[in-house]
């Protein structure tokens, strides 16, 4: 399974920042879809915190199709201190069926910040699926990596029971 590397820029601004900025070519052939993609929207809520070692949650909601789905975020990286929580929302490109939304999403991430700034994010799932995030950020937070985020769908009550199929 071939992973790509997308690029990540972050700018803090407020009452302290550093801004940072960070852009690494993909590093693997582009793809192409076997049939049209649909481009799509997302909203979430995210925390990081970390002590060397960075971690990363959140919850969200994709709009596809004129449905909602719930989605939840978890991952992290290497060098990362401090904690932030971020909100967001992004567009969703290259997503031909639903089920390629799930997945590992990497990039490469520089950030230092404290109080708050907005940051600008590109993440490539191995699906092809990329995802343009705008985020507000709160917090003391500064990291360097390369980090690695699953995007997992929630199943629906009717899911879960077995009753549909995505």
């Amino acid at each position: 399974m071939l992973h790509r590397i997308s690029r990540i820029v972050v700018c803090a601004s407020s009452i302290v920042s550093a801004p940072a900025l960070l852009a690494v070519p993909a590093m693997a052939a582009n793809t192409v879809p076997s049939t049209p993609a649909i481009s799509t929207t997302l909203n979430f809520t995210m925390k990081e915190i970390g002590g060397g070692i960075g971690y990363e949650w959140g919850k969200g909601q994709l709009s596809y199709q004129g449905r909602s789905y719930d989605f939840t975020i978890g991952g992290g990286g290497l060098a990362s201190l401090g904690y932030i929580q971020v909100q967001g929302n992004g567009t969703v490109n290259d997503l031909s069926r639903l089920s390629d939304f799930d997945g590992t999403y990497w990039t490469v991430k520089a950030a230092a910040a404290a109080g708050s700034g907005t940051g600008v994010a590109v993440l490539e799932n191995q699906f092809g699926v990329r995802l343009t995030l705008h985020m507000k950020m709160q917090g003391a937070h500064v990291s360097a990596s390369v980090m690695r985020l699953r995007f997992r769908l929630v199943p629906t009550p009717e899911e879960a029971k077995g009753d549909i199929l995505r």
